[in-house]
């Protein structure tokens, strides 16, 4: 037997902004930062996750994934790691977001020797 949803359950989100920042590293690997402005309606929230495509690459090392904090900082979140043959999923957990913007940033490496021969 299913529940009822009021009108008042209803949730959702959206990306409002998505910015990436590519670093070259001494070593040659890339260091990708994806930065996301979360706008959640309703709730709780409390998981989100990023699948990230392996089709260019052989290799993507999660470097961690963080929320911005009021006093202009960055709170570092406990996450989970599958990987699969086609791409990384990277589940991470927050405080309980309801009716407000947060921002996430995931933190990623890859060898950038991958990308260049292909």
């Amino acid at each position: 037997m299913g529940g009822l949803l009021g009108v008042g359950c209803a949730k959702s989100f959206t990306v409002k902004r998505y910015e990436v920042n590519i670093h070259i590293l001494s070593d040659g690997d890339l260091e990708i930062a994806e930065e996301l402005t979360v706008a959640f309606e309703g709730g709780p929230f409390e998981k989100g996750f990023r699948e990230i495509d392996k089709r260019y690459t052989e290799a993507i090392i999660i470097e961690g994934v963080w929320e911005k904090i009021r006093e202009g900082g960055w709170k570092r979140l406990n996450h989970t790691v599958d990987n699969s043959d086609k791409y990384v999923r990277v589940d991470w957990f927050y405080e309980q977001a309801q009716d407000e913007e947060r921002v996430f940033k995931v933190v990623y490496k890859t060898p950038l020797i991958t990308l260049i021969s292909m």
